[in-house]
């Protein structure tokens, strides 16, 4: 939350103004979270919830605190719906819908392990987290069942690659982040990209 405070509001402002329009952004989202999870995020939400449960936390407090997880997943969802000029509904929905398509999770948690005490390391690394949420922002532009065909099978390919290695090496996720932004390059300008996606 923190870092996309720091990477996202407006410095100029008052504390408290960043804080009441943050909070207003994710209101629409913190009610319909639970409907617009997806794929492994919703399992990921759900086995939290229960552990929550089982260890004795009421339910009406293990709701929100297994969605705690999500707040700024919340705020990338407010952020694209103003960019790309959408309902929060629909950005909502196409932003979770995309954890079915493509496995952010599972991508975000090999970053952490590339992750080293090495400064360079870490800084690469930050990189590409920022990189990968910033493409997963862009491709709310377009409905999942949408995305460009040619482009996302480039990503699949390497997705499926890196699944079967024993461990995934910091360069191959530079290569897998690479076609990811290529990707969400495609989907937010088609113009620019015309023809990359075409079968020729």
């Amino acid at each position: 939350m923190t870092r996309w405070v720091l990477g996202h509001a407006d410095a100029t402002r008052p504390a408290s103004a960043v804080a009441d329009a943050l909070v207003a952004a994710i209101a629409p989202g913190r009610a319909a979270l639970g409907r617009w999870l997806r794929g492994p995020e919703a399992t990921a939400r759900g086995a939290h919830r229960d552990a929550l449960v089982a260890a004795g936390v009421p339910a009406a407090v293990a709701d929100p605190l297994a969605d705690a997880e999500w707040t700024a997943s919340l705020l990338d969802v407010a952020e694209a719906a103003e960019r790309g000029r959408l309902a929060p509904a629909e950005a909502g929905r196409r932003y979770f819908a995309l954890a079915e398509r493509i496995d952010f999770p599972w991508l975000l948690a090999r970053c952490a392990e590339a992750r080293s005490d090495a400064r360079w390391d870490r800084q690469a690394v930050d990189g590409l987290v920022e990189d990968v949420l910033d493409a997963r922002r862009r491709l709310v532009a377009v409905p999942t069942d949408t995305l460009p065909a040619k482009s996302l099978a480039v990503v699949d390919d390497v997705l499926r690659d890196l699944r079967m290695a024993p461990r995934v090496p910091l360069a191959a996720l530079l290569v897998l982040v690479r076609e990811l932004r290529r990707l969400a390059d495609v989907v937010s300008d088609p113009l620019a990209h015309r023809g990359q996606d075409r079968p020729w």
